[in-house]
């Protein structure tokens, strides 16, 4: 499944927003908001959410048998950042590439992702 670029990173900090989150909770939090279409593997989950400790983005808390993540102020400025027009604006216009790549059966959704892209835009 196409998913763009640091949508791993943007759920995990969106989970760890919203209080402790073990890579267990992410993996079926993700399959069951995406209809089962994405299956990031634990070998992808587990070390972003060490990267995100290592850089202050997260804090790792002992639960039971396992670890369970929280985000920082850090880790909740940068989830802030990620909803700003300019990047949001981003997001929209490759998703609308990529249905303008599958065909002609996808061309009104792409165009109403790059309506909303540029009413974005105008927003600065």
């Amino acid at each position: 499944m196409f998913a763009p670029k640091d949508l791993l990173k943007f759920v995990l900090l969106y989970l760890a927003s919203r209080g402790p989150v073990t890579g267990t909770e992410v993996l079926r939090w993700v399959q069951a908001n995406t209809l089962e279409q994405w299956r990031p593997s634990p070998g992808s989950v587990y070390p972003l959410l060490r990267r995100l400790q290592e850089k202050g983005l997260v804090r790792g808390l002992q639960q039971g048998k396992g670890r369970a993540y929280i985000a920082t102020r850090a880790g909740l400025l940068e989830l802030a950042k990620e909803s700003e027009p300019p990047r949001v604006r981003r997001q929209l216009t490759l998703l609308s590439l990529y249905l303008r790549l599958l065909g002609p059966a996808y061309q009104d959704l792409a165009g109403l992702l790059e309506r909303k892209a540029e009413e974005l835009k105008a927003q600065k």
